[in-house]
């Protein structure tokens, strides 16, 4: 995955309303305020995303479409809870961060695409079917590995919204 680091670190803590960036003595002021409250750093981010992504290449090699849209959706969730400041691993589930996400989308102060949101939405679709194997097997219909495999594209397409790869 090509990681990278533009201009301006994409982890820096930013103003909610300008969007922009803090700068000097403000950024590990407010990085120490925030882990103490639960949330977390970009770095822990940068560390939690680049695994989901490998487990994700993993499923993809060993063609296990359940791991894959597993590793989708916690690599969604991770990001979700970052860019929406929700504390925790606990703090909010899926669903209700999407709802927060569209929100936002709808006020134009997302760094997510539209796109990016129906795909995630899409992943907690598919994610809550291979939570519940009694789903699968009352329909009949588990995840195809060809439909499963599109979870991968989204998720760059995910990633690439939030500059976190090119």
């Amino acid at each position: 995955m090509p990681w990278h680091k533009g201009k301006a670190d994409t982890f820096a803590p930013t103003n909610a309303v300008s969007r922009k960036p803090y700068r000097g003595i403000n950024v590990p002021s407010l990085w120490a305020a925030a882990q103490k409250r639960g949330y977390g750093s970009g770095l822990s981010l940068r560390a939690e995303a680049q695994q989901h992504w490998k487990n994700l290449e993993q499923a993809v090699i060993a063609h296990n479409p359940y791991a894959l849209v597993n590793s989708a959706a916690s690599l969604s969730e991770a990001l979700l809870r970052q860019f929406l400041a929700v504390p925790g691993p606990n703090g909010e589930n899926f669903g209700a961060m999407l709802d927060r996400l569209k929100t936002e989308l709808e006020k134009k102060k997302s760094a997510f695409s539209l796109i990016g949101y129906h795909f995630m939405q899409t992943v907690r679709i598919m994610h809550q079917s291979t939570q519940h194997p009694g789903r699968v097997a009352a329909t009949g219909r588990p995840i195809r590995p060809g439909l499963a495999l599109t979870m991968a594209e989204g998720i760059v397409e995910v990633l690439t919204s939030v500059g976190m790869i090119q």
